[in-house]
């Protein structure tokens, strides 16, 4: 089996799910469907929620107004697939969806997801000021 992905992940966000390795999908002969689809080329990736600390100064993972980082690979189990990875911010009754990428280069991947937590943590927050979030 392979590794799972290498990733640069600051302080602040929890990994709920992880299936993201460093592979690339194999056909299996005379079919569309994967034969290492259990190496990450599934519906549910990766999950990555954004944590807060609370009253306590210890981290949490909060019930709303949050962002939310997700990953799947669609069609599951599919060679035709290709990632789909989306940034949300989770509010009590609406889930914003904020900014999307499809690709098949897990590379890319990976790197959007480390720019959307390192700017979400850090001083010049992009997605923050869109909503509104201090």
């Amino acid at each position: 089996m392979a590794d799972l992905m290498r990733l640069k992940i600051p302080r602040g966000w929890a990994i709920l799910d992880n299936k993201f390795y460093d592979t690339d999908p194999i056909a299996e002969e005379g079919s569309k469907s994967i034969s290492n689809w259990h190496e990450g080329f599934v519906e549910d990736v990766l999950w990555i929620k954004e944590c807060q600390i609370n009253e306590n100064k210890e981290y949490e993972t909060p019930k709303l107004n949050y962002f939310d980082i997700d990953i799947s690979w669609l069609p599951d189990s599919s060679i035709e697939g290709k990632y789909y990875a989306t940034l949300s911010w989770c509010e009590l009754e609406n889930i914003i969806e904020i900014e999307k990428l499809e690709s098949k280069d897990r590379i890319e991947i990976r790197n959007k997801i480390e720019f959307w937590m390192s700017d979400i943590k850090g001083f010049n927050s992009v997605y923050k000021a869109k909503l509104g979030v201090p």
